[in-house]
């Protein structure tokens, strides 16, 4: 099962707590998903060339970065760019970037996801799985949707939410791609 960090910035006090977290996900996660709502397109250039000459020698996690058609310059650092809003934004992206390239759709119900399946996302965010303190408002989806996802989306399917190491065995019951999330890969610093 594939495990991606999802940054959140704010959860840490300073410069110093974040690339120790950086430099822990890169020992016990397989990605990063760069999620920074606050930052502009020219920080999230700075940041992504910052986050990549940390990562060890030898390790090439995977990148997730928001989509942006300004992201696109940053497509050498990056080979998912993350889609949501609507399922047709994923045929609006496309446009943007080569099939060299991969569109992650985050659903928030069953149907979203099986509607982003078949206008061609290469995978799918579902969530929240569980209640999340990023997302009080969300109605967690649950492990029983995420197993009807998996059964009838043939897109790999990625659970993010409320994931937590005391729940995440839950994920891999249901047989999902992998697993994302903030708190399950954060540091107390």
């Amino acid at each position: 099962m594939i495990r991606i960090a999802v940054s959140r910035r704010q959860n840490f006090s300073n410069d110093a707590a974040f690339r120790a977290w950086l430099s822990s996900i890169f020992s016990t996660a397989d990605g990063l998903y760069l999620r920074e709502k606050d930052w502009d397109d020219a920080t999230y250039a700075l940041q992504a060339r910052r986050l990549l000459q940390q990562i060890p020698e030898g390790k090439k996690p995977l990148l997730i970065l928001p989509f942006r058609p300004a992201f696109v310059a940053l497509a050498d650092y990056a080979w998912v760019f993350q889609i949501g809003g609507a399922p047709e934004n994923i045929t609006r992206a496309r446009q943007f970037v080569s099939d060299r390239y991969r569109l992650l759709y985050s659903a928030h119900a069953l149907a979203e996801a099986q509607a982003a399946a078949s206008l061609g996302a290469d995978f799918i965010f579902l969530s929240p799985i569980f209640a999340t303190p990023s997302k009080p408002q969300g109605k967690p989806l649950g492990l029983d949707t995420l197993r009807q996802a998996v059964e009838s989306i043939a897109t790999p399917i990625i659970a993010l939410g409320g994931i937590t190491p005391e729940n995440q065995a839950g994920i891999g019951a249901t047989a999902a791609f992998g697993l994302a999330g903030i708190r399950m890969f954060q540091v107390n610093a």
